[in-house]
């Protein structure tokens, strides 16, 4: 009988990159494809 061999699983690391408000320093949220600063209103679309 042959040994079964050994299968390596990788499960890929979903990482969540935090994007901050270059005027104010807060944490910006996503929202309909665009980030936006939910105290000063800066907002950049890509």
């Amino acid at each position: 009988m042959k040994e079964k061999e050994k299968k390596e699983t990788h499960r890929p690391v979903q990482t969540i990159q935090e994007f901050y408000c270059p005027d104010c320093g807060a944490k910006l949220i996503p929202a309909e494809g665009c980030l936006l600063c939910p105290f000063c209103g800066w907002s950049k679309c890509r």
